[in-house]
């Protein structure tokens, strides 16, 4: 027996299907432009996940315990550290 599926829309069909093919207006993309508050946010962001990820996920007891918990809690956190860098680096020249 399969078990659920806890959250449906974190799969990858699904996420582009959705928040990602939604088309960005000229006006929106002026908004979060690299250089602009709305990019600001982005960055910070990034950074504030990848240190709650790494805080309350990676170092979790639960996730130590599983092998394959820990290195899926690590990609992400690898993840978010990398969209930060890469968000900074283009907002810091932008």
């Amino acid at each position: 027996m399969t078990p659920p599926r806890f959250c449906a829309i974190l799969f990858a069909g699904q996420r582009a299907e959705g928040r990602m093919a939604r088309p960005i207006g000229p006006e929106e993309a002026a908004q979060h432009a690299p250089g602009s508050f709305g990019c600001h946010e982005a960055l910070h962001m990034s950074l504030v996940l990848a240190e709650l990820v790494e805080a309350r996920l990676c170092d979790h007891p639960a996730v130590r315990l599983v092998p394959e918990w820990q290195v899926l809690a690590d990609r992400a956190a690898d993840a978010l550290q990398a969209l930060y860098q890469a968000i900074g680096a283009r907002h810091g020249a932008g």
